[in-house]
């Protein structure tokens, strides 16, 4: 089986492209940034690698049988000029429609596209998760992007041989992180203190990268037809706090925080106009995913602190 992964030098592509080749399975990458892959061509015979610049056609997609789209802008700033509002635009919604489109004309199997657990909104309650059917409530610029691909993704496969699997997610973590978890690591690693021991009144459901491939894995093998969308997270919700605190623990860092009263964090960050990281910080996010198990009969196979330990690597 022959697997084109799209965004491959992106964190999650990356490591959805190297996770995959340790189970030998065939993989072609599709990529702005070649030289990511400089150590992997060599340690891989599997791995064919695409510079992205300069393909002028679709043809490589004549022999794929699963397309993993796992490409687009996910860090948007917070002022949206007309520029940002078109690239994202173009990067999250018209671009994965067309690589579709090019897949559905090719005969590609599966055509799996790795979307957000934020459709749903920012903000859960423990008691009241965020399930696969739940009202979409996109609140951002990313999310509304999210939605709308989705949208017209299933109608573009509806009554289509190909299968199409839209996978939602919460943050996801694994090594060389990116966006919030990177910007703690680099605050604790200079040895400031973090201002989260208040932050631990709240629950928030996050995918370590280990699990996010071993649904890809079960999606893959799946033999029979599907055109759905999947919601997945690990097992246990976290606070804010432990999350924090075991990320930076877990890569040798001495870690030092403090106590800040919630509510003078919401003032200060919306004084810095950083109103949604604080909702991120404080608020609960939890989702539910128990249709994707049963669907394919998984489970996250690592749990939070198992997933901190492990690598593929060994």
């Amino acid at each position: 089986m022959k697997i084109l992964i799209v965004g491959a030098s992106g964190f999650i592509g990356f490591h959805v492209c190297k996770l995959l080749l340790s189970f030998n399975y065939d993989i072609v990458a599709l990529t702005r940034n070649p030289r990511t892959f400089d150590s992997l061509s060599v340690r891989y015979k599997k791995l064919i690698i695409l510079d992205e610049s300069c393909q002028d056609t679709f043809a490589y997609l004549d022999n794929i049988d699963v397309v993993i789209y796992a490409s687009g802008i996910a860090h948007v700033q917070s002022e949206l000029s007309n520029h940002i509002i078109s690239l994202v635009l173009n990067v999250n919604l018209s671009k994965p429609l067309l690589y579709a489109q090019k897949c559905l004309k090719h005969k590609v199997k599966k055509f799996i596209f790795i979307s957000s657990a934020k459709v749903h909104g920012e903000i859960s309650t423990t008691k009241n998760p965020f399930y696969v059917d739940s009202p979409l409530n996109p609140c951002n610029l990313y999310s509304i992007s999210k939605q709308l691909c989705e949208e017209s993704l299933h109608s573009l496969f509806m009554n289509q041989e190909s299968n199409l699997a839209i996978v939602r997610v919460p943050l996801v973590y694994g090594p060389n992180s990116k966006g919030n978890i990177r910007k703690f690591i680099n605050i604790a690693s200079l040895g400031f203190p973090l201002p989260i021991g208040s932050l631990d009144m709240n629950l928030r459901s996050y995918i370590s990268i280990y699990n996010l491939c071993d649904f890809l894995i079960a999606v893959i093998n799946y033999r029979y037809s599907f055109n759905h969308a999947f919601l997945i997270a690990d097992k246990k919700p976290l606070s804010t706090k432990e999350f924090v605190e075991k990320i930076i623990l877990s890569n040798n860092i001495k870690l030092k925080t403090f106590s800040f009263p919630p509510f003078l964090l919401r003032v200060l960050l919306i004084l810095l106009n950083k109103k949604l990281m604080f909702e991120k910080l404080c608020h609960s996010f939890v989702v539910n995913s128990s249709y994707a198990e049963n669907f394919f009969n998984w489970v996250p196979p690592l749990s939070f602190e198992e997933s901190l330990q492990f690598n593929y690597d060994d």
